[in-house]
């Protein structure tokens, strides 16, 4: 994984408010990027090696609300993180600008908040 892609992780998991980011983070290092479907740059699928420890966690979209930002603040997207049998599984990085993302963006560029403007 790139440090754009490990930020976007750390970012999204150390949400005060997720009861299982702490497991899910110490996933991380054993994280690697593989083939998946869809094959899109906003996709980034992930395997998790079986030396870490699974989180007590549902199957699916990590309940935390993440919005990338331009330069000027303007909402461009956001990202979802799942989960598959306690280990991370995909980072989506879908986006509400004109043309899709070709790469995920550095974690500076993120915000917690509903990509609907709810904060």
């Amino acid at each position: 994984m790139t440090p754009n892609e490990k930020g976007i992780l750390e970012f999204v998991l150390a949400d005060a408010n997720l009861r299982a980011g702490d497991a899910l983070r110490a996933q991380i290092p054993r994280a690697r990027v593989v083939d998946g479907v869809p094959r899109m740059p906003t996709y980034l699928h992930l395997e998790v090696s079986s030396a870490a420890r699974s989180a007590d966690c549902p199957d699916g979209k990590v309940p935390v609300d993440v919005v990338v930002e331009s330069p000027s603040g303007q909402v461009t997207g956001f990202i979802v993180v799942w989960t598959a049998a306690g280990y991370l599984s995909t980072i989506e990085h879908a986006w509400v600008a004109e043309t899709m993302p070709e790469e995920f963006p550095s974690s500076d560029k993120l915000r917690r908040g509903n990509p609907n403007g709810a904060a």
